[in-house]
């Protein structure tokens, strides 16, 4: 039997037990880095694919909104004791800083008076410094000489760069790690990364030894919940896989020829997109083995937008060279 799509015939016969399978998951709301490096490192995966921990200034943000939030609890129903609230000073941001402020909406008696016309007293200026490698935070203020509290920050802060939220995951699983095993969306629209849930996508056969590996490290490391289902041999389940492949590559070969008119690319952006449209090439090749049939304009597609690319290098770095000559003969 066959079903026709677009301008290429698929055998939907070819689709056999070794077809591939439909993958789909649901995370829990945060979850510790720590851990899943553990469960990953023990799966002999790569560490190098996993995500890095929470965004130095989202995470910053986190930890102080917590110790505002644990600080106030304590000092409810006491009129003296000072209650925390976070505030980012507008423009309090630089290469290589970023700046929050914990203020006092009531301070005691003894250190200064009370504030309600939407003025705010500063308790701790907070300033994350990155430096390479390090990255370390600066405090300052009244509540920074008190020793335990200036400690529970810089403790809270460490411990919310080891978390991950189910968005990060969810997007690394859906932008990383399934284009990487060669994975498509099997969802016509875009997914919604505010989500805890991803999927489903499918998945070619080559790619299930490793993807059962992930996903036992990521249940061992999070507790989340992973579903497989296997492809069926069924014409359906080859118009919609070869439905879903037709979508992603017309969207990545229109965007990065839309790019190249209407941005200014350097060179090394250039041949960034000349190295992607290469792999949009192989992604084609690999389904045409996994369906045992041509795709004929998915193939035109990628090799025109490898064309593109590529001449597009080759002016560019022209370009560069002829800047360089001019410079020095100037």
């Amino acid at each position: 039997m066959t079903s026709k799509q677009t301008t290429f015939v698929a055998v939907t016969d070819a689709l056999s037990s070794g077809a591939g399978a439909t993958v789909f998951w649901t995370l829990p709301s945060d979850l510790d880095r720590a851990r899943i490096v553990e469960t990953w490192e023990a799966a002999g995966l790569d560490p190098k694919m996993l995500p890095g921990a929470r965004g130095d200034t989202p995470a910053l943000w986190a930890a102080l909104d917590g110790l505002c939030r644990a600080h106030n609890a304590t000092a409810h129903g006491n009129p003296n004791a000072p209650l925390l609230v976070q505030r980012v000073v507008p423009g309090q941001k630089g290469d290589g800083y970023t700046v929050n402020t914990l203020v006092n909406e009531r301070w005691t008696a003894d250190t200064q008076t009370a504030t309600r016309d939407g003025e705010w007293s500063v308790g701790m200026r907070v300033v994350r410094f990155t430096d390479g490698s390090r990255d370390h935070l600066d405090l300052s203020g009244p509540l920074a000489e008190d020793a335990a509290f200036a400690q529970s920050v810089r403790d809270a802060y460490t411990a919310e760069r080891n978390v991950l939220t189910h968005t990060t995951v969810t997007n690394w699983l859906a932008n990383r790690v399934i284009p990487a095993l060669g994975g498509i969306n099997l969802r016509a629209a875009t997914l919604d990364s505010a989500k805890s849930g991803g999927g489903p996508y499918y998945l070619p056969p080559d790619a299930l030894e490793t993807w059962g590996r992930m996903v036992g490290a990521l249940k061992a490391g999070t507790g989340a919940r992973f579903g497989t289902m296997p492809t069926m041999h069924s014409e359906e389940a080859v118009e919609t896989i070869l439905g879903a492949l037709t979508a992603e590559i017309e969207k990545t070969c229109t965007g990065m020829e839309d790019a190249l008119v209407e941005e200014d690319l350097g060179v090394r952006a250039l041949r960034t997109a000349a190295d992607r449209a290469q792999t949009v090439l192989g992604k084609v090749a690999r389904y045409e083995g996994v369906l045992s049939t041509k795709l004929d304009s998915l193939r035109e597609m990628a090799e025109r937008t490898i064309a593109a690319t590529s001449a597009a290098v080759l002016a560019a770095e022209a370009a560069e060279a002829e800047k360089a000559a001019a410079k020095i003969e100037g």
